[in-house]
C-alpha cells in the first residue's frame, strides 16, 4: 500500500493555501490536477478586473473568468464595465467594488442580491451621466436583503436619493462615507431609527457640524474613524476643527459603547483639544484610541493616567509621540496589546530604571534610535525580551520618519546579530512577524538559523538582511528552508 504524504491531505494543502500569496499559489496549482481543484478556490477568491484600453489593464481570458467566477468572494472593477460583467455569473459573491455603474452592472448587482453583504461605490461627481441615476443604484443596492457593510465615495446625492438613501442605511452594520458634499441635503429631517444598527462608522472628507450628528443616530456604535484630508479644509469647517474635542464630547453621549476612536486632521493642533472628548467617556472607557499629529502630549496624557481609560486601553496610535513620552506609555498602560509611534531612543529606555508594565503587548511598531549604539544595543534588546506576547516586531515605521519626526543627528538602527545582544529575545516564542525595512543589516547564516531555532512561528520577514547580494540569496535559501517565505528584491532585501 502505497505511503500516504502529508501533501496529499486536502485539509493541510487548504490550511497551506492561507499562508501563500496568490502569485506562489498559482505556481502550486500547476503541479497537479488535485493540487489545481484544490487551490482554485484561494486563487480566485478575490479579484480585481481592470478593462483593456484602461491604465495597468489586465485582460483576463474569457474562458479562465468563467472557470474561476465560481470561487470569487470579492470583486473590484476598475473602470467602467464592459458588457462581459452582464453574463458574468459568481454564486459565492460577497463584497463588490465598483468605479462605475451602467444598466450592465446593476443587472449584475440584482443577479447577486442574495450573497452580497459589502458593497463599495465610487464615481466622479461631476459625470452628468451619473449624477442623473444614482437613485436607481439607491434601489437596487437596497434590494440585497443581506447588505451589512456599505463605502460610498464621491458621489452625488439629491433629494430624489434620499428615500432609498436612508431606507439602505437602515441595514448597515458599518457605513463609510468619503469626500461627500460637505453637508447632506435632508440630514436634518431623517429620523434617527434609520441608524441604529450602524455599529463602525468612518467618515473621510466630509466636514461640518451636520455630519457629526451622525452620531446622536447611532446609539449602537462601537467604532468611530474621523478622517479630513488637508485640501478638503474649508473656512466653516476650520472653526468646528478648533473644538472637535467639544463637537465629539457633545454628540458621543449618544453612543454610550464607543469604544474605538480615530482621528485623523492634516492640521496643527493642540495637545487639549481631544481632553473634552476623553472626559466625557470617563463611564465609558475607550479602547483602541488613534491620533494623528498634535492631539496628544502632555495635558492628554496626564488625563489619561488618572482616568479609567488607563485600565482599558489597549491599542495606541500616535503619530506625533516620541522619545521619553513612549517611555512612559510603555510604563504606565498595562492592558496595552498593540503600539504604534514614530520612534524612541536607546537612552529614554535605559535611563529610566521602571519595568515596562504591558507584557501582554503583541503588537510593536516603533523605530529605535540608538544614541550609544556600541553600548546600548544588548540592553535594549534584553528591555524587548520582557515582551514575550509580542508576535509582531517593526522597527521601521517608514511613512513616519519624515524630517518632523526623525531624531536629530544620524539615525542608527539595532543590529540583529548573536555578537550584539540578538540571544536577549529567545523569549519570543510567539513572533510571527519581524519587519526590518529601512534598517538595514548584516546578518549571516548563524543569526538566522538562532531564529528559526527559537522563534517558531516566525512566518514574514520583512527587510535588507545583508549587503552583498550573493549572501542575501543564501540567507533567502535558509529561511525558505525553514518555511519563511519571503520575496526578494535585487538579491539583498527579503519582503
Amino acid at each position: 500500500m502505497a505511503r500516504l504524504h502529508p501533501l496529499d491531505l486536502p485539509e493541510i494543502r487548504n490550511h497551506l493555501a492561507l499562508f501563500l500569496p496568490r502569485h506562489e499559489l498559482t505556481v502550486c496549482a500547476r503541479l497537479s490536477h488535485v493540487w489545481y481543484y484544490s487551490l482554485l478556490p484561494y486563487i480566485w477568491s478575490e479579484l480585481r478586473i481592470v478593462p483593456v484600453g484602461s491604465f495597468c489593464s489586465k485582460n483576463i481570458p474569457p474562458l479562465a473568468l468563467a472557470r474561476g467566477s465560481s470561487c470569487i468572494q470579492k470583486l473590484d472593477y476598475i473602470g467602467k464595465p464592459k458588457t462581459h460583467l452582464g453574463s458574468l455569473h459568481c454564486p459565492k459573491l460577497k463584497h463588490l467594488t465598483l468605479h462605475w455603474y451602467d444598466q450592465f452592472v446593476l443587472d449584475f448587482i440584482r443577479r447577486h442580491r442574495i450573497t452580497l453583504k459589502g458593497l463599495t461605490f465610487a464615481v466622479i461627481k461631476d459625470q452628468d451621466e451619473n449624477k442623473q441615476n444614482n437613485h436607481e443604484f439607491w434601489e437596487t443596492a437596497m434590494s440585497c436583503p443581506r447588505l451589512e457593510s456599505l463605502s460610498v465615495s464621491g458621489v452625488h446625492i439629491t433629494r430624489q436619493d434620499l428615500p432609498h438613501f436612508w431606507g439602505l442605511w437602515s441595514q448597515l452594520t458599518f457605513l463609510k462615507l468619503s469626500m461627500l458634499d460637505i453637508h447632506l441635503p435632508g440630514l436634518e429631517e431623517s429620523s434617527g431609527a434609520v441608524f441604529t444598527r450602524i455599529k463602525e462608522l468612518e467618515l473621510d472628507g466630509v466636514g461640518g457640524r451636520t455630519q457629526l450628528q451622525l452620531l446622536a443616530w447611532c446609539p449602537e456604535l462601537v467604532s468611530l474613524i474621523w478622517r479630513r484630508p488637508f485640501h478638503h479644509v474649508s473656512d466653516s469647517f476650520s472653526s468646528d476643527l478648533k473644538s472637535i474635542g467639544n463637537l465629539l464630547s457633545d454628540y458621543t453621549q449618544y453612543c454610550p459603547k464607543l469604544i474605538r476612536l480615530t482621528v485623523e486632521v492634516n492640521a496643527t493642533s493642540a495637545d487639549d483639544e481631544i481632553l473634552p472628548f476623553l472626559k466625557s467617556r470617563s463611564n465609558a472607557p475607550i479602547e483602541r484610541l488613534s491620533l494623528k499629529k498634535n492631539w496628544f502630549g502632555e495635558a492628554t496624557w496626564s488625563h489619561l493616567q488618572q482616568s479609567h481609560h488607563r485600565h482599558k486601553l489597549k491599542i495606541l496610535e500616535l503619530k506625533g509621540v516620541r522619545g521619553k513620552m513612549v517611555q512612559e506609555i510603555l510604563c504606565s498602560l498595562p492592558n496595552l496589546t498593540s503600539i504604534s509611534a514614530p520612534w524612541i531612543q536607546d537612552i529614554d529606555m535605559i535611563e529610566d530604571p521602571r519595568p515596562w508594565v504591558c507584557l501582554g503587548l503583541t503588537r510593536w511598531s516603533i523605530c529605535i534610535d540608538l544614541v550609544q549604539k556600541e553600548t546600548s544595543q544588548r540592553m535594549v534588546f534584553e528591555r524587548l525580551g520582557t515582551l514575550q506576547s509580542l508576535e509582531t516586531l517593526d522597527l521601521a515605521k517608514v511613512e513616519s520618519r519624515g524630517k518632523n519626526h526623525r531624531p536629530l543627528g544620524n539615525v542608527q538602527f539595532l543590529s540583529f546579530g548573536l555578537d550584539h545582544g540578538l540571544d536577549s529575545l529567545r523569549n519570543l516564542r510567539k513572533l510571527n512577524c519581524l519587519s526590518l525595512l529601512e534598517t538595514p543589516q548584516e546578518m549571516d547564516a548563524e543569526d538566522l538559523y538562532w531564529m528559526l531555532e527559537n522563534w517558531p512561528r516566525l512566518g514574514h520577514l520583512y527587510g535588507t538582511l545583508h549587503p552583498d547580494g550573493l549572501m542575501g540569496q543564501t540567507l533567502r535559501g535558509i529561511l525558505v528552508a525553514g518555511m519563511v517565505l519571503p520575496r526578494i528584491d535585487c538579491g539583498v532585501s527579503v519582503s
